[in-house]
C-alpha cells in the first residue's frame, strides 16, 4: 500500500512538473502563440524590404522560429490555386533568397530537400559556420492573399525541439493549419 501511494504522489509530481513547464509566448497582439518549455523567449529580428516579422521565439542565440507574412498582396487565395511551374519557380526564387541571406551571414550553405505540396512549399537547409553545424526549415504558405512563412533553425541537437514548437503555433487559438485571415 505505501508503494502505491508512493508511486501515486511519484506520478503526480511529474505530471506537474511537466505542466509547470510549458508556456505560451504571446505576439505584441496577443493573437498568435507558440507553446513552449521555460527556456524559450520572445525576441524580434526585424522586418524586411518584402516582409512584416509577425512573431519570433528564440531558446538561444541559433535556435529560433520566426513566423512571417509578405508585405504585398499575391493573385492567389491559396498554393493550390497554383500550377506546378509555378510553385517550381517560386520554390526557386525561395531557395535562391535564403542561401544568399544566410551566406551574407556568413554561414556555408547546402540544401537538404524541398518539396512542393499542394498547399505549400518546404525548404531544408544544411548550414556551416565556424566549426558548428544548424539545420533550417522553411515552410511557405499562401492564406486570403498574402504569404506566410515559418522558418526554424536550430544546431543538430536543438532543431528537433524548434520543429516541435512550429507544431503549436496558434492564431486567436486557432491552429495555423486550420487558421483562415480574415
Amino acid at each position: 500500500m505505501v508503494k502505491r501511494i508512493f508511486f501515486l504522489a511519484f506520478t503526480i509530481m511529474l505530471l506537474q512538473i511537466s505542466v509547470c513547464s510549458a508556456k505560451l509566448i504571446y505576439d505584441n497582439t496577443g493573437k498568435i502563440t507558440f507553446e513552449t518549455s521555460n527556456e524559450w523567449y520572445y525576441t524580434s529580428f526585424g522586418e524586411d524590404i518584402a516582409t512584416y516579422e509577425l512573431h519570433s521565439i528564440a531558446l538561444n542565440p541559433y535556435t529560433c522560429v520566426i513566423f512571417k507574412q509578405s508585405k504585398y498582396a499575391v493573385k492567389y487565395n491559396s498554393m493550390a490555386q497554383m500550377s506546378i511551374s509555378e510553385k517550381s519557380v517560386l520554390r526557386d526564387q525561395l531557395l535562391q533568397f535564403h542561401i544568399d541571406l544566410f551566406k551574407n551571414k556568413g554561414y556555408s550553405v547546402r540544401v537538404n530537400k524541398t518539396e512542393i505540396f499542394d498547399d505549400s512549399i518546404v525548404i531544408s537547409l544544411f548550414m556551416k559556420r565556424r566549426f558548428s553545424e544548424y539545420r533550417a526549415l522553411l515552410m511557405y504558405c499562401i492564406k486570403g492573399n498574402a504569404v506566410y512563412s515559418i522558418c526554424c533553425m536550430g544546431d543538430t541537437n536543438s532543431i528537433f525541439e524548434a520543429t516541435k514548437v512550429v507544431k503549436t503555433l496558434k492564431i486567436d487559438g486557432i491552429p495555423f493549419d486550420d487558421w483562415e485571415p480574415t
